[in-house]
């Protein structure tokens, strides 16, 4: 073997789009503009704020249709959240939250910018750790557990933060401050002595049976609570809590009391292993304790501590609620604020398992008229509604209402209990909840709907009354849901008639009543409550006790032992669920599984010659091609696929191929397109749009069963009949056409006089039946020797009337307009100033300008644009707008006074004259604007749209015009086109130029952004946000969104959308040009531009496109631009057999819409793209639409992909495409899924075992019979009975259901299958074969492999791979574990399938799974399978534990050739040529070698560090390689093997490069060649490939022509991809990095750095060194560089000795090396 490469490969993250559409989190605050003012003096409806790992987000409710609008969304933070809370702020001003983060526990207070997530406080809690773990690593991996306590929205509240598990409990007060107007911790936080409060725990009230007591503890008996005393405890880093699970804060208490769940630490952890007890209670009981904190004193007392039962996991409060609630698996517990259990509610039969024996007594199943019921609530999500009732909703997303009897209007002296009632809800495509949050809007009264009728007048007013708000189920699996609800209460009698589930119950509440015991009949149960209501003591309509029904005094009730001696209350009024509706789904994709490329639908079997352009056929030579992952989980489990607009099939309708076109545009009221040509080339020509069914043939594109549409060159002598107005088309240049009536349009043509001049004219045909003739013509007042530049044409359907403007070369720009008789007026003509070369200071003082400063001084007008709006959207710039962002809006709150916290008495008296003067200066402005303010928020009546004109000039100033009055500007801003963050009124600007480019804007845009809907037709604040695109004359392009003012819709400024991308042309592209000029293969006028050049549009705003307003940009690397919720986001478009860059400035030169086929209400398009073959060759392309958008499984995720979700209800493990021709055709694309199916398994067959108490009592004898004979048989013969082993393992069934609590709840299940699915009939299971019953599926491989004749060893064996045959194979592993669970070792299997054609061909099936082959492994579960292929032999791998062997295929069986034996569990195996990658799942990386001669696995290197790796990729430059490792802390490793370098110890230890944290977790790194910038357009990369390797012989041979990246899908929905740099691009990046996370402010006030270094494994005291390797581009972060603005960019590039041009050159490079498709 040669001697391997070990230069550095130098890697670069980045994330091609994040994980942000998951929901981990979520809380409700005021946070925007719209949220904080309802119009009525009062703040509107709050914001949804979402967290999901790295990234939050802001949604806004639309109140009218409920559905959610994102606002903001801030990506790659640094660091994952796993706290989320309010700080609520009682005034008008915006709500500050609190965010924690995993890892070292930090917490940040953040106040929400547009831009920004301003940090006010960051608090890093690490030392507070470090120092209680006394060097222990383990606390250091658990995250924080933090809960809030503020009273009714003051300005101060209370955290209280668990670090590292119960290692340390600390307590912050933070207060709103108006010095730094926003939240902060005012004082140093206090950590709680655990210790010291552990010792007044009473252990004989909460240990070994003493549960369910509580204990009261004096201030007298909580000695030392300053921590002063240092015993030996405190030194330790056992606190006397054992483990803390939860905390919560009591209401009621005049200081912060929290409430601590966590264990008993004097008699052990509580596991499932330790609850096997018949009778005698549960000893492992949890604790709850209560201790008051004054964080100011640095205090703390503990009150009382009560046993909970053992499966206890979070304590909850409410506001309202006197006690808190504590959520169990198996029950709910509802303990006072004093410590008084006063309700265990147990929600299935097995609840008793869990508690001690002082539980016995207390615990009750549901009351009656409620089910018991049989679940369980591991995962379960709980949120209160008010004081009595909360929502609780499962695991797979079943709701249930938990409510309270003891409402508002009961006597205090009555005990409130607790029912669970199912409301037979599921909210759907979950997955499983993570979160549920709640927002009461209050209660209002339902008169108008039919409410129950009763006998007494208050309690029918009282059920009318509803309670209303909001419900979000929150999801990181799957979709989360927002649901409106409505709450009533009504009567137990008509509870009993209408509500699902209450008719049955019986009056005694038990699952299964005895035998031989009689019921009451339900209607005679509901005539007993009407004869009890009826009867019942007459009260006043105000009385509290109006819904209490006094309970029965008798002799058991006063001589029971309970621990409250209040009395209970019974049900007389329920609360209900009204409704309960979805408004609203956030579509999401769920954790994203190995991604495999395959079509994504049918392709015809004709194959054509791309490069051919006189060939006949267009039609498609391949299928349409995507990325699909396995996505989601459970219910909402299903596929994704990743795809791009112009590279599929199904948009595609027709296709033609032209040459030398300039432009395309389009008449779509007679469906025509004409392709503008220079004279010289044949003219204009045109296309008629033809899509009626015809005949299949070869020349059209269209697909079976579908109407065909052709694109058909009409005949200009028939079309245009007379041959002077013919001259028009053929002679002269055709700059613009548009439709101006039913049966006119207009054109305007350039005719050339000489050289140096043209002239123009604007010619009105008559369109009448197919032929056209000439209604007018006029040529337009344009002096000689000044061209026309660009040109923007509007038609004005109301008035008839076209609107046009123009620019000229001289700077000038002329507004016309058409009217329907063809007369043509110049509206007016705007002129520009004189340049200044120099600038005069007086006093002879003047300053020579230099060429930059005389560019940004010149007023020359550069682009135009016309656009409709609404008529008071633009505000005049002598009007005084008080409506900024960031502006307070005036309140009169004159009841209380702002205390600044910060300032002490000498401080204070010190500012005292500053803080007096601002107060007076704050309430003078307050008063002076406050009219001003409230006149301009009133919203203005709807005076309907009307036209705009907007210029740009060189200098960057934007002035906008009402097209009445075009003499003063109703709007101005400076910037445009420099990439200022915002563009604002002028006087609300401070901008500079830049001093080292000049730069001015080429072309712009005004429009709407978002759905089509007529419904959103008019809105500015709805789902469709105002746009202004620009592309500047560096070719970059910039996005602006409009912020409109909520209420008066007026334009407060235009921000920009970052797009952390680069749209210009790349420098690769620039040096091809050359190549070619230099080739004489074009000329040297191809490809640029000169300055009196007419220069066609670029940029296209379309209407109805796929259900889609937005625009298209034309550029260097086009893209469209489309709404999602509110926010414009961009999709990149691929064009098929597109030519490579460089011959041509941009690769789509023509595009048009608007155009309707057939009856569709939808537009379609058409592009005009540079198509591979002779320069100058180019493809006309129809499309019905851009891609699916309208769907409601449709995403987009950012980063220019679109993805379509494929629901399946079940969880995909893994997907291929079966690439056989025989089976896969191009009609029916097979691919084999692994899928497993999440259920809930059914046993209530436990409820009933259907036997005597005689048979069980006889069965119950025989098997302690068996016992004792087996103890004897162990005495006598001298061993242990325990100990010795048994083939059959035996156990006892421990936990009875007792039906008196509940039913056996069911228990989660999961079962594997294999599928063939079929992607051209809508994704439907072909076929499919069931794995066992406790089998896993762990592999699944579509694999080719040879047919071996002979044996291993055999006289023929070692024939050559070319003489052996093949055969492709499914090829399945499995995992069993048994019943028995981890007592007997798990076994594996492998199971080869071949897919063969139906049987039948009259069969819906087209394909059949047959098994052909078994294979039992006995050391473990099969966890890869893998096809090896050296010297044309191809055998399988397949691992199983610490065993790796190499099968072959021969005589319908797999025989071993080969192995080799890691060290514990092979989880992965990654394979490149004859070499193999093998990833352990507890000892790092294997390098190993397959050597063919005699069949042996040998071990050349490996990482000797303990590191847990999940799975392993390979990167690759050149001829450098790096192994790339993810491992259990969600870090990258990048290993090389290099023999000759120190650290590799004599060559077999592999050397570790560099390092990285990810920060999320990832399953599989596959490979994807790196494209470069000249490949990046094309859909069909290999015949664009072949034509650049024919222009350019060298191409390839470079090193950054030979580079595989990795890319891969994560945990949390998120697409990343790893790219290898060059040495000085590089080097050049990490410079560029260092100085941005300096200059950059950063969300939350986090550091990148940290947030990326690597996260060392505590395994075995962590053996590796303490340096970090480091060496990673963060590309999150560098790219942040493209979205600064030009002067901006120009100081950090001088910063780093570099240009702006090459550093964006090398992003763009680098984005383009991260597409997949």
């Amino acid at each position: 073997m040669s001697t391997p490469n070990s230069r550095p490969v130098h890697p670069c993250f980045l994330s091609v789009f994040e994980g942000k559409t998951g929901v981990e989190y979520s809380t409700w605050a005021h946070v925007t503009k719209n949220s904080l003012d309802n119009g009525r003096g009062g703040k509107g409806l709050p914001d949804l704020i979402t967290a999901h790992a790295s990234s939050l987000s802001i949604y806004r409710v639309e109140e009218s249709t409920g559905k959610l609008l994102l606002v903001h969304t801030y990506s790659n933070l640094a660091g994952n959240v796993c706290f989320l809370e309010t700080l609520r702020d009682r005034r008008r001003r915006p709500d500050a939250i609190l965010i924690g983060f995993c890892g070292h526990p930090r917490l940040a207070i953040i106040h929400v910018q547009p831009d920004l997530l301003l940090a006010t406080t960051l608090l890093d809690l690490t030392p507070a750790l470090t120092e209680n773990s006394y060097g222990a690593v383990t606390p250091l991996e658990q995250d924080l557990i933090a809960s809030l306590f503020q009273k009714d929205c003051q300005h101060q509240a209370t955290v209280s933060v668990v670090l590292g598990g119960g290692i340390s409990l600390v307590c912050l007060q933070l207060e709103y401050s108006t010095a730094v107007g926003g939240w902060r911790a005012v004082e140093e936080p206090y950590i709680l002595p655990l210790s010291t409060l552990a010792e007044t725990i009473d252990k004989n009230a909460i240990a070994g049976g003493g549960g369910g007591g509580h204990q009261n503890n004096s201030s007298n008996q909580n000695r030392n609570q300053n921590g002063n005393n240092k015993d030996e405890k405190s030194l330790s880093i056992v606190t006397g809590f054992g483990d803390i699970l939860s905390t919560a804060f009591l209401p009621g208490y005049l200081e912060p009391t929290m409430v601590i769940l966590h264990s008993n630490p004097y008699v052990g952890h509580a596991w499932s292993g330790r609850w096997g007890r018949e009778d005698g209670g549960n000893r492992y009981s949890l604790v709850l304790t209560a201790v008051t904190v004054t964080v100011g004193h640095q205090r703390s007392a503990l009150l009382w501590s009560t046993e909970v039962p053992a499966d206890a996991m979070y304590v909850y409060t409410s506001s309202n609620m006197a006690a808190c609630l504590v959520h169990c698996v198996n029950s709910v517990v509802f303990i006072s604020n004093t410590g008084q259990i006063q309700q265990c509610l147990a929600v299935n039969g097995w609840a008793e398992s869990a508690l001690s024996v002082a539980y016995s007594g207390i615990v009750a199943g549901n009351p009656w008229p409620f089910p018991k019921q049989s679940i369980q609530l591991d995962g379960a999500q709980f949120t209160p509604v008010n004081a009595t009732t909360w929502f609780v909703v499962l695991r797979r997303g079943q709701v249930y209402l938990l409510q309270n009897n003891n409402n508002d209007n009961n006597n205090s002296d009555v005990v409130g209990e607790f029912s669970l009632m199912s409301l037979y809800q599921t909210v759907g495509a979950v997955g499983e909840v993570s979160h549920v949050s709640c927002y009461p809007m209050g209660k209002y009264d339902s008169l108008l709907f039919s409410s129950p009728i009763t006998t007494n007048k208050a309690a029918k007013i009282l059920q009318a009354m509803v309670d209303i708000g909001l419900l979000f189920v929150a999801s990181r699996m799957g979709d989360s849901s927002l649901l409106g609800y409505a709450l009533g209460k009504t009567s137990v009698v008509d509870a009993l008639k209408t509500e699902p589930g209450l008719g049955n119950v019986k009056k005694e509440n038990t699952i299964v009543p005895n035998k031989g015991e009689g019921t009451m009949p339900v209607y005679e149960q509901i005539l007993q409550l009407e004869e009890e209501a009826l009867y019942a003591p007459s009260t006043d309509e105000r009385s509290e006790t109006l819904n209490v029904i006094p309970p029965s005094d008798d002799d058991e009730e006063e001589n029971e032992e309970v621990r409250s001696k209040r009395k209970r209350a019974r049900f007389s009024n329920l609360s209900v669920v009204r409704s309960l509706n979805v408004l609203d789904s956030l579509n999401a994709l769920g954790p994203l599984g190995p991604a495999c490329s395959g079509p994504l639908s049918p392709s015809p079997e004709v194959v054509i010659d791309p490069t051919d352009s006189t060939s006949a056929s267009t039609t498609a030579p391949i299928g349409t091609a995507g990325y699909i992952f396995p996505c989601g989980f459970g219910s909402s489990g299903g596929l994704a696929l990743l795809s791009l607009p112009g590279r599929d099939d199904r948009t595609i309708l027709a296709e033609a191929d032209c040459i030398n076109a300039k432009a395309l545009f389009s008449l779509p009221r007679r469906n025509l397109i004409l392709l503008t040509m220079l004279p010289e080339h044949g003219g204009t020509k045109v296309f008629k749009l033809e899509g009626e069914p015809s005949l299949v043939s070869a020349e059209s594109s269209a697909k079976k069963g579908e109407a065909e549409h052709d694109l058909i060159e009409a005949d200009l002598n028939e079309w245009c009949p007379n041959e002077d107005t013919r001259d028009f088309f053929t002679t002269c240049n055709v700059l613009m056409s548009i439709d101006l009536t039913d049966d006119s349009f207009l054109v305007l043509a350039a005719s050339p006089i000489d050289e140096n001049s043209e002239s123009y004219f604007i010619i009105v045909f008559h369109d009448g039946k197919g032929m056209i003739s000439m209604k007018a013509a006029n040529q337009l007042d344009i002096p000689q020797g000044e061209f026309i530049t660009t040109v923007r044409a509007v038609e004005d359907q109301e008035s008839e009337q076209v609107l046009l403007a123009c620019t000229l070369t001289t700077g000038e720009s002329k507004v016309i307009m058409i009217s329907s008789e063809g007369s043509v007026n110049e509206e007016h003509s705007f002129t520009i100033d004189t340049q200044m070369d120099t600038v005069d200071y007086g006093d002879e003082e003047v300053e020579i300008l230099s060429d930059e400063e005389k560019f940004y001084s010149d007023r020359n007008i550069v682009s135009v644009d016309i656009f409709k709006a609404p008529k008071s959207f633009f505000v005049s710039n002598s009007t005084d707008y008080g409506g900024s962002e960031n502006s307070e809006i005036p309140i009169n709150d004159s009841g209380e006074t702002e205390v600044d916290y910060l300032l002490d008495e000498d401080d204070k008296e010190l500012y005292h004259d500053i803080n007096t003067n601002l107060s007076y200066e704050n309430k003078e402005v307050t008063d002076n604007t406050s009219d001003d303010a409230r006149r301009n928020d009133l919203p203005l009546p709807d005076e309907g749209d009307v036209w705009y004109l907007a210029i740009s000039r060189q200098s960057g100033e934007l002035d906008v015009f009402l097209f009445s009055d075009l003499n003063e500007p109703v709007w101005s801003c400076v910037g445009c086109g420099h990439g200022v963050p915002s563009l604002k009124s002028i006087k609300q600007t401070s901008f500079r130029n830049p001093i080292g480019h000049k730069v001015c804007t080429r072309e712009m845009r005004f429009f709407f952004c978002g759905p089509s809907s007529s419904e959103w037709g008019k809105s500015l604040i709805g789902p469709r946000p105002f746009c202004l695109m620009l592309e500047t004359s560096d070719g970059d392009a910039h996005i602006y969104v409009a912020d409109v003012h909520h209420r008066s819709l007026r334009l407060e400024s235009f921000r920009r959308v970052p797009l952390k991308d680069v749209s210009r042309p790349s420098k690769e592209s620039t040096k091809h040009f050359s190549k070619l000029r230099r080739k004489r293969i074009i000329s040297a006028k191809d490809g640029t531009e000169a300055p009196n050049d007419f220069r066609h549009n670029r940029l296209f705003s379309f209407h109805n496109i796929s259900g889609q307003d937005g625009a298209f940009a034309s550029v260097s690397r086009p893209f469209w631009l489309i709404a999602e919720r509110g926010t414009p986001t961009i999709l990149h478009h691929r064009c098929r057999h597109v030519a490579p860059a460089g011959a041509k400035s941009r690769p789509i030169t023509g595009f048009c819409s608007g155009l309707s086929i057939g009856n569709s209400n939808e537009s379609s398009f058409v592009t005009l793209h540079e198509r591979v073959g002779r320069v100058g060759s180019q493809r006309m392309t129809l499309f019905n639409g851009v891609l699916n958008l309208t769907s409601k499984n449709s995403l987009l995720p950012g980063g220019g992909l679109f993805i379509e979700k494929i629901p399946f209800g079940v969880t995909v493990r893994k997907i291929q495409f079966i690439d056989d021709g025989h089976h896969s055709t191009g009609t029916h694309p097979l691919y084999a899924v692994l899928v497993s199916r999440e259920y809930d398994a059914d046993l209530s067959e436990l409820n009933e075992d259907g036997l005597s108490d005689e048979e069980r009592q006889h069965i119950a004898d025989e098997k302690e019979n068996a016992k004792i004979q087996r103890q004897v048989e162990a005495d006598l013969g001298g061993f242990d009975v325990e100990q010795e082993w048994v083939e059959e393992i035996e156990r006892e069934n421990c936990f009875k259901v007792d039906k008196r609590l509940g039913g056996a709840p069911p228990i989660p299940k999961s079962s594997y299958s294999l599928w063939i699915v079929d992607a051209a009939n809508g994704w439907q299971v072909v076929d499919s074969y069931e794995l066992d019953e406790f089998e896993t599926g762990t592999s699944m491989e579509v694999m080719s492999l040879s047919e071996f004749l002979e044996e291993p060893g055999g006289n023929n064996y070692d024939i050559s791979g070319e003489d052996l045959d093949s055969k492709l194979f499914i090829a399945v592993g499995s995992g069993t574990i048994g019943k028995d669970g981890e007592d007997v070792a798990s076994k594996g299997r492998v199971l080869m399938f071949e897919v063969k054609r139906a049987k039948d061909p009259s069969s819906l099936s087209i394909a059949e799974l047959d098994m052909v082959y078994e294979k039992n492994v006995f050391h473990g579960p099969v966890t890869n399978l893998s096809c090896l292929t050296t010297e044309g032999k191809s055998r399988l791998i397949i691992t199983a534990g610490p065993d790796v062997n190499v099968e072959q295929w021969g005589n319908e069986k797999l025989t071993q050739v080969g192995f080799f034996r890691a060290t514990m569990h092979v989880l992965n195996i990654k394979l490149f040529k004859n070499f193999l990658i093998l990833s352990d799942a507890y000892d790092s990386l294997f390098f190993l070698v397959w050597r063919e001669s005699d069949k042996s696995l040998t071990l050349l290197a490996k990482d000797y560090d303990p590191i847990p790796v999940y799975c392993s990729g390979i990167l690759s430059r050149g001829g450098s390689l790096d192994f790339v490792c993810h491992d259990d802390r969600q870090n990258l490793q990048f290993f090389q093997y290099a023999p000759g370098d120190p650290a590799a110890r004599g060559g077999n230890k592999l050397v570790c490069r560099a390092d990285f944290h990810l920060g999320s977790q990832t399953t599989d790194l596959p490979n994807h060649f790196c494209r470069s910038s000249l490949l990046i357009n094309s859909a069909t990369p290999a015949s664009t490939l072949a034509a650049l390797k024919q222009q350019d012989t060298f191409f390839g041979k470079a090193d950054d022509d030979q580079r595989l990246a990795l890319s891969f899908g994560t945990t949390d929905g998120g697409y990343c991809s790893v790219v290898p740099l060059s040495e000085p691009v590089y080097w050049r990046l990490t410079a560029l990095q260092s100085v941005l996370v300096n200059a950059l402010e950063s969300d939350c006030a986090l550091s990148h750095r940290a947030w990326r270094l690597y996260r060392r494994t505590p395994r075995r005291g962590g053996c590796r060194n303490n340096d970090r390797k480091k060496g990673v581009i963060d590309g999150d972060v560098v790219m942040q560089y493209t979205d600064l603005s030009k002067a901006d960019q120009e100081d950090l590039a001088s910063a780093i000795g570099s240009t702006v041009d090459l550093i964006l050159d090398n992003l763009l490079e680098l984005r383009c090396s991260t597409m997949v498709l």
